[in-house]
């Protein structure tokens, strides 16, 4: 192990080799030392080496003075010929250390680069002295495999997304043709029956919505509930009276099963307290909140109208609603449903339900 020091003889850093590194010492020593007076605008390329990360040094003659065995084993893989140490980097029309840019342009680079069928990273950082490339140090990391894995994962990501896009769109194609029919109707009974079916659809397509914009399959409940909240405020509420929607949620990622699910629950909700919780009043205020509590997912849907033993009772449907509610609630997503007096006056609604262990 060598110490290094600064003017004032403080020791500010430590270098250690372990194994045979007795010939190559000195240009370690000292590309160590000089990479510890590089400008700020390089520290953020300084980062762990791992075993997969071959070390390229070449001096400001473009000449390779140290290459170590891993990456020696990268550039024959890329096409390079013979021994590696020693060779003069413009004696080739390949860049592979990319120390040719790094030396013609003073700056350093993090790229990913194809030679043939093989992909490479690299990491190219250039140790400046008064303004000119003193020595460059290039990182190479061989990830043709991951590479590979990785478009494969964009590719089905891709296929994901443009499924829920296609989903989406039928299901709001379905909605057109119960708008339709609504207009058709002349029972009022079936006309609020096909309003019913209508949002329950617009619900699930919105989940589907949302996972289209989104890479993976897990969506933030809060973000699907906020955006029903405001479409159903908008379509369910009557002319004759003005209902205050609030809004409080954290974020809360769910599988789009369980999202679908809890947009169905909150469908259900929404619907029964500004139709029947606000009958008969000019205004109210209905809000909901999602937070986590613990391993517990919390949701409160709560409305300051005439409270549930005052509703007005409704037939089959509402009883339709809540059997719907409960048995998502209680089924699908193994939780729990409460329903309280508000005070004073109105309906509070919680939700409980345990939450997937993180990476589930």
């Amino acid at each position: 192990s060598y110490p290094f020091v600064d003017n004032g003889g403080g020791t500010i850093a430590v270098i250690a080799f372990v194994g045979a590194v007795e010939d190559n010492r000195e240009i370690l020593t000292e590309t160590a030392f000089l990479s510890l007076q590089v400008p700020m605008d390089f520290h953020s390329m300084y980062r762990p080496l791992s075993i997969q990360d071959g070390v390229v040094l070449v001096n400001c003659n473009g000449v390779v003075i140290y290459a170590d065995d891993m990456a020696d084993s990268i550039l024959h893989m890329c096409g390079q010929h013979g021994a590696i140490t020693g060779t003069n980097i413009y004696n080739t029309r390949l860049d592979l250390t990319g120390a040719k840019k790094a030396l013609s342009q003073a700056t350093g680079l993090t790229d990913d680069v194809t030679f043939g069928e093989a992909v490479v990273s690299r990491r190219v950082i250039p140790i400046l002295q008064r303004g000119k490339v003193r020595r460059v140090i290039s990182i190479l990391t061989e990830r043709t495999e991951l590479h590979r894995k990785e478009e494969e994962l964009m590719v089905k990501t891709s296929v994901i997304k443009e499924i829920h896009h296609r989903v989406k769109n039928n299901l709001q194609t379905i909605a057109s043709l119960l708008r339709m029919q609504m207009r058709r109707t002349t029972s009022e009974e079936a006309r609020d029956v096909l309003k019913e079916s209508l949002n329950r659809i617009l619900s699930i397509s919105l989940v589907h919505e949302t996972l289209s914009h989104h890479d993976e399959e897990n969506i933030d409940i809060s973000d699907v509930a906020q955006k029903l909240l405001g479409l159903l405020a908008h379509s369910l509420v009557s002319k004759d009276c003005h209902v205050e929607t609030e809004f409080s949620g954290e974020i809360l990622p769910l599988p789009s099963d369980a999202a679908t699910s809890l947009a169905l629950v909150l469908n259900e909700l929404i619907t029964n307290a500004i139709i029947h919780g606000f009958e008969g009043r000019s205004q109210g205020t209905l809000s909901i909140t999602i937070r986590r509590d613990g391993d517990t997912g919390l949701i409160l849907v709560c409305d300051d109208g005439v409270g549930m033993a005052q509703a007005p009772v409704d037939t089959g449907r509402k009883h339709l609603g809540m059997a719907i509610v409960r048995t998502l609630i209680e089924k699908d997503l193994q939780g729990a449903i409460a329903f309280d007096d508000g005070m004073p006056e109105g309906t509070v609604v919680t939700i409980r339900f345990p939450l997937p262990e993180r990476g589930e």
